[in-house]
């Protein structure tokens, strides 16, 4: 059975934005400094 395109980008909204929410942007601060997390936010 395939996966129609907008149950497959929906998948991918939802994998992707918390780990760039919740993960993404704390490693941003701590390797790149504070000044980085506000163009990212």
């Amino acid at each position: 059975m395939r996966i129609g395109w907008n149950d497959a980008a929906f998948g991918a909204l939802v994998a992707a934005f918390p780990n760039s929410g919740f993960m993404g942007v704390p490693l941003l601060v701590a390797i790149m400094g504070a000044a980085s997390a506000g163009p990212v936010i």
